[in-house]
């Protein structure tokens, strides 16, 4: 079974199909076909415009991978292949390189210079008396100690 956010993609996959070109149709084996028929939502109707391209319609995430997959495996020729391959790792890369620059741990705990810092003469909160407060058992609190204490309970 295909989870609801696939199977809302699985829809918008199904209408670009039906608007898609009979030539690149052809390509896609119609066993591919049948399962993006049976797995779509039954309920998500996509509202594209078709006159816009591909790359301007508000796709989901998932509809774009899947979409991706579609290209590669089944519509391109061995030079677009290559080509969308390493568009793809370049991508994967650049991510890769984004996410150590932003998550480096040797960054992260260092102190951003341009927070000024609070001088203590300022803010005289380490210098402030503290006083210990005594706590007073109340009456009924002690009869249930009391009790406990009897019954053998914590």
């Amino acid at each position: 079974m295909v989870s609801n956010e696939y199977s809302e993609a699985l829809s918008e996959i199904d209408d670009i199909l039906e608007h898609l070109d009979i030539k690149l149709l052809n390509k896609i084996p119609q066993r591919f076909k049948d399962f993006v028929s049976t797995n779509k939502s039954k309920t998500y109707e996509p509202k594209f415009d078709h006159s816009k391209r591909l790359n301007e319609l508000e796709l989901k995430d998932k509809t774009r991978a899947i979409l991706s997959v579609i290209y590669l495996n089944y519509l391109c020729d061995e030079e677009q292949k290559n080509e969308f391959v390493k568009k793809l790792k370049d991508n994967s890369m650049k991510k890769e390189e984004e996410h150590r620059k932003k998550y480096n741990p040797n960054e992260i705990f260092k102190k951003d210079k341009s927070i000024e810092k609070i001088e203590e003469k300022d803010y005289d909160i380490y210098n402030e008396e503290k006083s210990i407060i005594e706590y007073k058992e109340g009456f009924i609190s002690k009869i249930i100690k009391r009790i406990k204490k009897f019954f053998h309970i914590k």
